[in-house]
């Protein structure tokens, strides 16, 4: 007895089995969840120190030695009585389950065996009685919590009464739609489950398939959810019970208006006491105390806690115990307990004490809301809500009527969705700053309003400060287009590339220009057109274009309201503005028809299916006479919105096209203003001429023909672009789930600093080294790109797409793959554009002509935008659709077309093209299957992945990948930058000088600061200096035979109070500093009077200048101010721009007028 065996292994009916084995062997078990970071299993073992470990393989944090793998080796057979130690008591332990603790460290609770008999007998003789009287049979029950949640232990209960349960996988527990296709699968009777993973599964339809019953427990149940699950008819109860009660001690029905947590279980006592242990009147709110058979033992190692938390109980028996649950509540006539949430989640904020539960009960109750949390961030009050309707501003306003000013917060993030833990309770910890990461402060200029508006709008959310950054946000290349776009609209000139280059907002907004006024057209979107290397390539396949006069992109827009005329007046309005709207292919070539020649085909029907009016319009399409786009209003009648089909031909429109053409067409169809013309697509296709021409792209033959020698071939055969049409093509579509789409699309690019496309060119190529054979140590691929980095396009509707191949090395791990998938692409010469214009353009380029395209092509189609704010609205899943006639040659082997399924939990999707007389339907299985291997083996690396820079990443110095990674050994870097010449001479002299303890370029600054201080606000305020001034945190670093500025991505502050001021300001100037080792500069705070402080700034010369320490002084105080409540310091100017316009300097020419000036000079 008393053993304890720990259990690490995989949801599975193994585990199950594993545990009950464990009871009945008479020990006690310790689940542990294999999920969980190695740090927090090792922390869990130590803790516990089981005798035995039961995993099934190896497991990373596990320091012990493990239970035989070989299990099947032993006996299946019962144990006798010998074998048993002694026979099982109820005070015995049956098990071992760690909660949070509030040191930081889990608390492990001591479950007993007794505490499991009660749970079972009231169980059994109650809520399992029930649903067996309900369904009249044996029942199917679904098993979804961790078994490391001591709610599991319910589910249990109903196999131990007879009742099958289905244990699902970790992936599927965490995804609510997974399981709603489980649960109608496997007909599943009983679902026992959290609220908030309860809200998702009802929004999906849970109600619809009519469980037998619904356990509600694990954490407060929301008011929306009780009254859409009251209102069902389902059968549902509501549990309450912490993990020291195990599992279980009060129950109610889901019926009526307002959630409560019911009657005391049989045989247990609930007692709600005041602060002296007395019971309070009925009505009156105090703390909840539980007494009975149930009680854990108390904490595993911590007798202070349990003593603390498990006292006598003054109402029960002689040497009977109860356990303070930290939850307030009150007793309610006629309904039993009402829980108000923590007695400890008390904060204060200005001075007053707030309770965090009667903030969320106040959101929870503002119509509309369906779920809520509160938390308290840099010194604010944040609110959270779950609503499809409810916005921050009327939240807010619901509350100020209802609260006092204190109580009110000062911001509301609404979300999708609250985060969940593991175990599915409310995850605190991942709650989200109503800010990301720019430290509060506000956009000060013009430029910064409109910079962040604009990237607030496209990124969905509440606000964007100006030190935020642009991948951590989430942005990809294509992002970066439509926050140009929207800029360019509002007057702001900002390239896509610098949105990519620079990141952080404010030197984005100090380097955007005002858009010229043009003093003519920008270019003339008129007359012939050479043919750009995407359309030369889909032509020369398909010499009579008529083969190809169906091949669409097709979208169908929800509309509010849009009457017919105005829907003709936008349309022709898209005709006139954009020129490749207005181009006409026939045998003579190609050629933009004049503004007005092309009228507007628009149509009106009643009713019909959109996908079927797409397809005919398609069809209707006739690029011998422009005719590229059609249009057509299906009025539904039904009170249901009705929706706009738009079908444009794939000659004048790709993906990125439809973040410019439907903006535009709202603002036409509207009265409203089109943003500023950018540069025609006949312009962008004359430039390809040119450089065809002129050879401009001959110096990277050498580049692309190495790459094409390596093209990754997976065919029995070359493509034959005769046989292999879109007629003989299979077509399939795979979806990751939400999880894995999140680390792919958000958690992998911050990490990296990467693309979302590079990451999928990593998936890809562990893909094909998973297919092909570990000896595949480089994959070459074609990709596809949107071809609009060399101009300014981001306002321009047209067919810009390029492809080009990349060649990735596909050795190592994922995320030394990731890294090479990121610099294979980012080291492709011009962005990629050069291929096609050699292959196609330039008769030099005819070799590369005369080798097939890599066999397996990538293409990533981005994210798009809601139209808010407009009565419009994208399709649920695909923003668009591609119509391709039968007759179309397939352009590669197999093509992987990426895009996301937005929905309430956005997912990756891949449609997958293949040539079936090519590849074979066992072969793309295996593809499709390593795809989905390699999606999760870079989703598994993500969570425990810090990633890391690259050499792309540090332009201003010429590292190599071994360079970054020793740097990075110290801890993460944010940047690199070449050192002065004045800081390589003083790191030089510092570690030449013969007295190790004088540093002669130590320099010391000295402030007296009269009036009362807040010196942990002053304290606050240096280290938020250091992080917003990256020049400060630097330090000095040789890589290779260069010395180099590191900034690490964290402020390390160094702040000393000593109020002995002579001796603490002489030993600060006599201390020496390492430039290798950060930080270059110190701060110390002396009292020296009764309202007088000396500050001390002490730094090393290679940090700052003369010119640089009076402005250090006056924006830490600046900042002081701030955080008290002052204005906001304007952001200064990045430091990284110098280094970047240095680097940009004609060296040369500046020698030469230097040479010049100083011609004559002597000395």
């Amino acid at each position: 007895p008393d053993d304890i065996v720990a259990l690490a292994l995989p949801r599975s009916a193994d585990l199950v089995t594993a545990l009950l084995a464990v009871l009945d062997a008479g020990a006690a078990f310790l689940p542990l969840d294999t999920a969980h970071p190695p740090q927090r299993l090792r922390a869990l073992v130590e803790d516990a120190r089981p005798a035995l470990v039961v995993t099934a393989g190896a497991v990373d944090g596990l320091p012990w030695q493990t239970l035989l793998g070989e299990a099947e080796g032993l006996s299946g057979a019962p144990l006798t009585a010998a074998e048993l130690a002694a026979p099982r008591h109820p005070e015995h332990l049956a098990y071992v389950i760690h909660t949070s603790g509030s040191a930081g460290r889990p608390k492990g609770v001591l479950g007993r065996a007794g505490g499991l008999a009660a749970l079972l007998h009231h169980q059994r003789a109650t809520v399992v009685a029930e649903a067996e009287r309900a369904a009249g049979r044996r029942l199917r029950v679904a098993h979804t919590y961790s078994f490391a949640f001591d709610s599991a232990f319910d589910h249990l209960v109903w196999l131990l009464c007879g009742h099958r349960l289905h244990v699902y996988d970790a992936e599927t527990v965490r995804d609510a739609d997974a399981l709603l296709a489980a649960y109608a699968r496997d007909g599943i009777d009983v679902v026992d489950t959290t609220p908030t993973m309860a809200t998702a599964l009802v929004d999906g339809g849970l109600l619809d398939l009519r469980p037998t019953l619904l356990v509600l427990g694990g954490e407060a149940t929301p008011p929306a959810l009780w009254r859409r699950v009251a209102a069902s008819g389902v059968t549902a109860r509501n549990m309450y019970g912490p993990t020291e009660a195990t599992v279980d001690s009060t129950t109610a029905p889901v019926t009526g208006d307002e959630p409560t947590i019911g009657a005391p279980l049989a045989g247990t006592r609930a007692y709600v006491l005041d602060h002296a242990l007395q019971p309070v009147p009925r009505g009156a709110v105090g703390e909840l105390y539980l007494a009975g058979p149930h009680l854990a033992r108390g904490y595993l190692g911590a007798p202070g806690t349990t003593a603390e938390r498990f006292l006598a109980d003054p109402y029960g028996p002689p040497g009977q115990r109860m356990y303070r649950t930290g939850d307030l509540a009150r007793w309610v006539e006629g309904r039993g307990l009402d829980y108000l949430g923590r007695a400890d989640g008390q904060v204060k904020v200005r001075g007053h004490r707030i309770e965090l539960g009667e903030v969320e009960a106040a959101l929870a109750a503002v119509p509309g809301v369906t779920a809520a949390a509160a938390a308290v961030r840099a010194g604010r009050l944040v609110g959270y809500v779950v609503s499809a309707t409810v916005t921050a501003q009327t939240a807010r306003a619901d509350l100020a009527e209802r609260l006092p000013e204190h109580l009110v917060p000062a911001a509301v993030v609404v979300l999708d969705k609250l985060p969940l833990t593991p175990n599915g309770k409310l995850d605190r910890a991942a709650l989200p700053a109503p800010t990301a990461a720019g430290g509060g402060r506000e956009p000060r200029t013009e430029r910064e309003r409109l910079l962040c508006a604009a990237l607030a709008e496209v990124f969905e959310v509440e606000r964007v400060g100006v030190d935020d950054d642009f991948f951590t946000l989430g942005g990809d290349s294509i992002t970066a287009i439509t926050v140009s776009s929207k800029l360019r609209a509002k007057g702001l000139e900002l390239k896509p590339r610098d949105l990519l280059a620079r990141r952080t907002f404010a030197s984005l907004a100090a380097s955007a220009r005002q858009v010229a006024e043009p003093d003519g057209p920008v270019d003339e979107p008129t007359g012939p057109v050479t043919a750009p290397p995407i359309v030369r390539a889909l032509l020369d396949a398909h010499p009579d274009v008529d083969a190809v006069a169906g091949y669409a992109q097709w979208t169908a827009l929800r509309i509010d309201s849009l009457a017919y005329d105005d829907l003709v007046t936008g349309v022709q309005t898209l005709l006139d503005r954009h020129d490749a709207l207005r181009l006409r292919v026939d045998d003579d070539g190609l050629e933009i028809l004049p503004r007005g020649s092309v009228p507007a085909a628009v149509g009106e029907v009643h009713g019909e299916d959109a996908e079927a009016v797409a397809e005919r319009l398609a069809r209707e399409l006739d690029p011998r006479r422009g005719d590229l786009l059609r249009a057509e209003l299906i009025r539904t009648g039904d009170g249901e919105p009705d929706q706009l089909v738009l079908v444009v031909h794939h000659l004048a429109m790709d993906g990125v096209s439809w973040r410019v053409l439907v903006p535009d067409l709202h603002a036409a169809c509207t009265g409203g203003a089109p943003q500023p013309a950018g540069t025609s697509w006949r312009r962008h296709t004359a430039l390809l001429a040119e450089q065809g021409a002129t050879g401009a792209r001959r110096g990277e033959l050498g580049h692309w023909r190495a790459v094409l020698g390596s093209a990754t071939r997976i065919g029995a055969r070359p493509l034959d672009q005769r046989r292999d049409t879109v007629a003989t093509a299979r077509r399939t579509v795979t979806v990751a789930s939400p999880a894995v789409t999140e680390a792919l699309l958000t958690t992998l690019p911050a990490a990296y600093r990467a693309g979302v496309d590079e990451v999928l060119l990593a998936a890809l190529a562990l893909t094909l080294r998973r297919w092909g054979g570990a000896d595949r140590d480089a994959v070459t691929v074609t990709l596809e790109g949107h071809g609009r980095e060399h101009l300014d396009l981001s306002g321009t509707v047209g067919w810009f797409t390029h492809e080009y191949p990349v060649r990735v090395p596909a050795a190592g791990d994922a995320g030394t793959v990731l890294r090479a998938a990121k610099e294979a692409r980012r080291n492709v010469p011009g962005q990629g554009l050069g291929y096609g214009v050699l292959r196609h353009l330039d008769p030099a380029g005819a070799e590369l002509a005369a080798v097939p395209p890599p066999d397996v092509l990538l293409n990533y189609l981005g994210r798009f935008a809601p139209l808010t704010g407009t009565g419009w609205r994208l399709p649920d899943q695909d923003a668009f659709s591609v119509v391709e006639p039968d007759a179309k040659a397939l352009e590669q082997i197999l093509a992987l077309n990426c895009f996301v399924h937005e929905g309430d939990q956005p997912r990756l999707a891949v449609e997958w093209t293949a040539a079936t007389e090519v590849v074979t339907p066992d072969a793309l299985a295996a593809l499709q299957t390593a795809w989905d291997d390699s999606l999760h083996q870079l989703a598994e690396h993500a969570r425990h992945a810090t990633g890391g820079l690259t050499p792309s990443d540090l332009p201003l110095v010429a590292l190599d990948q071994a360079a970054i990674d020793a740097l990075e050994r110290s801890g993460p870097v944010q940047d690199v930058w070449p050192a002065t010449p004045l800081q390589v001479g003083l790191s030089f002299h510092t570690m030449v000088r013969d007295d190790q303890d004088a540093d002669v370029y130590v320099v010391q600054a000295v402030t007296t600061l009269e009036g009362e201080l807040d010196p942990d606000r002053l304290a606050e305020a240096a280290r938020e200096l250091l992080r917003r001034t990256p020049s400060l945190r630097v330090h000095l670093a040789t890589a290779g035979d260069e010395v180099v500025q590191v900034v690490p991505a964290e402020p390390t502050l160094d702040w000393r109070r000593d109020d002995d001021f002579e001796t603490a300001v002489r030993s600060e100037l006599a201390r020496p500093f390492d430039p290798a080792g950060p930080p270059l500069i110190r701060f110390l705070l002396s009292r020296v009077g009764p309202a007088t402080h000396k500050l001390v700034i002490t730094n090393h010369h290679a940090l700052l200048d003369g010119w640089s320490m009076p402005l250090v002084g006056r924006t830490l105080l600046g900042i002081y101010t701030e955080l008290g409540g002052g204005p906001a310091v304007p952001a200064a100017a990045d430091v990284a721009e110098y280094y970047r316009w240095l680097a940009g300097r004609d060296r040369e020419a500046s020698r030469a007028a230097w040479r010049a000036a100083l011609d004559g000079v002597d000395g």
